[in-house]
């Protein structure tokens, strides 16, 4: 949130991502990464593409405290992002919830990739949409391994990283991306703040 308050018209993607470093070190934590993609380019590679008044921006990072990681994705905008962008972001946090009311001990991994994958599937745009979920802890992809063919079970005290996402050629990459920990009765969010746009100016 602190990354997308420094933005400014013409700030390349490249100077987002060390902001993004700047404010993780700042706090204590360990910088891993910054994939920013702003505009209706589908870049993600901090660069010298430039964030222009009116265009939607994600900052998907990384970074690692005590040997534990976090990953998490917020969409911002120069101003008020458009109707179609608010339409592509409602339907990441529609998704994201609706798939995280179900996680609970003992809901098979490769059912929790079908309920996210339906769900984006379902929408009016759904052709843009993706939604994976993977474990997070130690390392950024690890047990449990949430595929079609894994039926494992999760269990208290797992954390899963769940992402939604549309590439449409008019927005850009709109993308919401949450941690949550499996806990006896369902699942609780680390690190829900931000969820809502972060509109810069305007």
């Amino acid at each position: 949130m602190a990354a997308f308050r420094a933005g400014r018209p013409g700030i390349t993607t490249r100077e987002v991502a060390r902001q993004v470093e700047l404010e993780l070190t700042a706090r204590g934590l360990v910088f891993l990464w910054a994939f920013t993609a702003a505009g209706p380019g589908m870049l993600r590679a901090p660069s010298t593409v430039r964030w222009e008044e009116g265009q939607v921006l994600h900052i998907d990072a990384g970074g690692e405290d005590k040997d534990y990681l976090a990953d998490i994705c917020r969409m911002g905008c120069l101003g008020e992002p458009s109707a179609l962008a608010r339409e592509l972001h409602a339907a990441c946090l529609e998704v994201q919830d609706l798939v995280r009311r179900e996680i609970r001990p003992g809901l098979p991994g490769n059912e929790l990739l079908r309920l996210g994958q339906a769900a984006v599937a379902a929408l009016p745009f759904g052709a843009y949409g993706r939604f994976v979920a993977h474990g997070i802890g130690m390392v950024s992809h690890e047990e449990p391994h949430i595929d079609p063919a894994n039926p494992r079970p999760l269990e208290p005290g797992m954390v899963l990283s769940v992402e939604t996402e549309f590439r449409h050629p008019e927005v850009g990459h709109v993308k919401i991306e949450d941690a949550v920990v499996v806990t006896p009765a369902g699942c609780e969010g680390l690190g829900d703040l931000g969820r809502e746009w972060q509109i810069i100016g305007g």
